[in-house]
């Protein structure tokens, strides 16, 4: 009697929990890294085989079967219960904590902003919504204008020595932060009066450019009557 080739794969219908020949082969390819040219040659497969009408028309069939539809929807439900989504979230936030995840991601992400076409995007978009007379914060062009000569670093190291090298509006110490700012109380950069200075961190002094009258009383005040000499002085 001649030998009939099946219609399917020795493999087919098993499991590696019902056969011991898949449960081998599969943990023999569990450690097996995939290289690119693996990858590639296994997508040009899927496309190769997903652009024959037949073979999409039969695989849509097979998905759309009543018992694969009520096993995937079982399969959704059980992601839907709150012990699945809290035990997923832990073990995602385990791996996103990974000394190696975390370097990837920041090397990945620098090199995404510093693309060319990333930085013309995100130019063009701040030229149209958040930066000229379209700004609300917009003062006719000031932030352009020079400091006078006398705004140097001396003036600078007086003033912070004077505020006990301390934001006096987060009341961080200046180790303690990126950028030590003087700030112009009155917001104009040719009065150099020591009671129209304060030390500020950079993102203290980058908060204060809105509600300007506020901050101008505030730090009025604070000039006048009390310097912070620490952070629980400047956080009450």
């Amino acid at each position: 009697m001649p030998f009939e080739k099946s219609k399917h794969p020795w493999n087919y219908g098993l499991t590696k929990e019902t056969d011991t020949r898949v449960a081998k082969y599969a943990n023999k390819l569990r450690n097996v890294p995939k290289t690119e040219e693996h990858v590639a040659k296994n997508c040009a497969s899927a496309l190769k085989r997903w652009a024959n009408p037949e073979y999409r028309a039969k695989m849509i069939e097979i998905r759309n079967k009543p018992e694969l539809r009520k096993k995937r929807s079982d399969s959704a439900k059980k992601r839907c219960t709150p012990e699945w989504r809290a035990k997923k979230s832990a073990s995602g936030k385990i791996v996103q904590n990974r000394p190696e995840v975390k370097a990837k991601k920041s090397a990945s992400e620098k090199i995404a902003q510093n693309k060319p076409e990333t930085k013309a995007k995100k130019s063009a978009a701040r030229r149209g919504k958040i930066s000229g007379e379209d700004h609300p914060n917009w003062k006719g062009g000031i932030s352009k204008l020079p400091y006078p000569f006398d705004f140097n670093k001396e003036l600078r190291k007086f003033i912070h020595k004077r505020d006990y090298n301390t934001c006096q509006l987060c009341g961080k110490t200046k180790e303690e932060v990126t950028y030590f700012c003087v700030h112009h109380i009155n917001y104009d950069k040719n009065d150099l009066f020591e009671l129209n200075l304060i030390s500020l961190c950079n993102r203290c002094n980058a908060k204060v450019n809105y509600n300007r009258s506020v901050w101008k009383d505030y730090f009025i005040f604070r000039v006048t009557y009390g310097i912070t000499t620490s952070k629980t002085e400047g956080r009450s």
